[in-house]
Formats: C-alpha cells, structure tokens, sequence
C-alpha cells in the first residue's frame, strides 16, 4: 500500500509543476540495517539498487530531522523532469557513532561532520560500474572547508577515493586508499615506481589528488561522472567522457569495495592542516557558516558499462 502512495505522489509531482517537493520523509521506507532506513527514490533519479540514509546522519535524527535535507525536486534535471536537492545547514552534523560526547547528541559538531549522506548499505558494493551527474548551483557560496558528494569505501579500511571540492575550491578526486604521510609515498612507490602524493610540507604527503579545476567553473553546469572498478585495485573515473583516473592494478587493493555514498560530506573541520600538520581543534560550526546545496541525479548502478544506458546522456561505452 505504501508502495502505491509513493508511486501517486510521484505521479503528482510530475504532472504539476506546482506541487511541492517531496521530503525525504515521505521516501523512507524499511529498516536497513542499525537504525538507518532505505530510501524510496524514484527510476528517474537512481537505477540498478536501493539506498538508504545513515542513522548517524543530520537528515534521520530517529525519523525527526529536518525536511530540507533531502528533497526530490523540478528545480533542475540531468535528464527529466526530477533530481535529488541535498541541503546542509551550520550545525546539521548528526551524531558520531564512536562519539565521546557523553550526551551522545545530535548536531555534534565536535566530534562529527556536517553530513547529509545516501548510500549502498554496507557490504552491498558489487557494482563494477557506477554513474551519476551532480551540479553546483550557481549561488553556491564555498565554506573553505573540505566537502565530498560521492565516495567508494573498502571493507573496515576507510574510503577507496572521494570527490568533491577542496578546501581551497577545486573540484578533485583523492585516491584516499593510499593513506598519508610516509605510507602514501611507500605505497606510491611500490605500485606505480614514482611518487604521486601530493606534498604538503617535508614531512607530510596527502593522498593523489586529480584536480577538476576551480567551482567556479562548473557552477550551474552537470558534471557527468562514471567510475569503473574492475577490481579491488583498480580504478578508472571519467568526467564529462574524458578519463581523468586510469589506476589498472595500481591501487593498493588491500580490501574489498563495501559500499558507496551520495550527498554532501564536510569531514571533521577541527581537523585542520597548519604547517604541514593536522591541528585537532574544537570545530565550531560557525567555521562552516553557509548553507550547502548541491544536486545530484542519473544515478546508476551496473555490472556491465551498456547496461548504464549512457546513450541518452551523450556517452558511449564505446568510446570511453
């Protein structure tokens, strides 16, 4: 029954552009897993699996977050009618699962991160290729703090890589599976017979970067992503068709791929780079005064490249 009430109010809303948008309230759907829930989106905005939102994330809050977190919109479309519209705002930073705050409470910004998250639950990687398309608005205002719209995590061993935008404003991937400092230049080395890290200061090396140029750029314009991971160790990513990751068997492959995430990240502030370290200071959300929107749509999930169905997108399997 619940089905059919989901199915007529998309029906709604695309037959009127005047109905009001859907909140992700009215697309939660069965427990998943902990206390996250699985997320009922629309074919015209996913494909090929079912997501769900995180328990620890500022959207769920026990069934009591905000509307705006999530919210299925007419706004704008990669494709069609509809897209996904992610909005975080100073202080929606959920709650930290390994949290030390005794209260144990939500908007925990301490501890936590700014997080409005949906993804694969964990364990449920198995997609050898996936794609989607995101879009900066064009009254985007940067908040000079890291914010990442889509990562791959390994089995218990952290994210795989992550994209978004630095903290300096450039759209980038980080293949954060080669770790930091010392052990990114040791494993750099090892795989690929050079140093690829990036460097910070004589003694710390942040993980490869591949940078997309500044936001600025892309402002109001989609950005078309597909990522291929044939295997644990490796990577390939193409953005509007041109290959900017091709890692074949350079990846440290040390675990499998679990899951992958969709929304908007900003990792923990309080840890800042000063001088080539990281400073743990007390974040307050105040450093990270704006409201984040970002929108996302065409997401797509396959074990073949044809089965993405990227011909209406403008891409060809073919000619990657």
């Amino acid at each position: 029954m619940k089905s059919l009430s989901i199915f007529l109010l998309f029906f709604l809303f695309l037959n009127n552009s005047y109905a009001d948008p859907i909140v992700w309230k009215e697309l939660a759907g069965s427990k998943s897993s902990g206390n996250s829930r699985l997320i009922n989106l629309p074919d015209n905005v996913l494909e090929g699996k079912k997501l769900r939102m995180n328990h620890w994330d500022s959207c769920w809050q026990n069934g009591k977050g905000p509307d705006h977190c999530l919210i299925i919109t007419d706004e704008i479309s990669r494709d069609d009618n509809i897209s996904i519209k992610f909005e975080s705002h100073p202080g929606d930073c959920g709650i930290y699962k390994k949290s030390n705050d005794s209260k144990n409470n939500w908007n925990n910004c301490y501890e936590g991160a700014r997080r409005v998250f949906i993804g694969t639950k964990y364990r449920d990687w198995g997609s050898k290729w996936l794609s989607f398309s995101v879009l900066i608005p064009k009254n985007y205002i940067h908040s000079n703090t890291p914010l990442i719209f889509n990562q791959i995590h390994r089995k218990g061993k952290g994210a795989h890589y992550r994209m978004g935008i630095s903290p300096e404003g450039i759209v980038n991937v980080q293949l954060r599976s080669f770790l930091h400092d010392n052990e990114c230049v040791k494993i750099s080395k090892k795989l690929l017979g050079k140093n690829i890290c990036r460097k910070i200061s004589e003694k710390y090396h942040d993980p490869p970067f591949f940078d997309l140029k500044h936001f600025s750029n892309h402002l109001g314009k989609w950005i078309d992503v597909i990522v291929h991971t044939p295997n644990k160790k490796s990577l390939f990513i193409w953005v509007n068709g041109k290959k900017i990751v091709d890692m074949q068997n350079k990846m440290p492959g040390n675990s499998s791929l679990s899951s992958t995430n969709f929304g908007i990240y900003q990792d923990r502030a309080n840890q800042i780079k000063a001088k080539g370290k990281k400073v743990k200071t007390k974040w307050k959300y105040e450093e990270a005064t704006t409201v984040q929107i970002l929108y996302i749509d065409e997401i797509r999930f396959a074990d073949q490249c044809n089965k993405l169905n990227l011909i209406n997108l403008g891409y060809n399997c073919n000619k990657l």
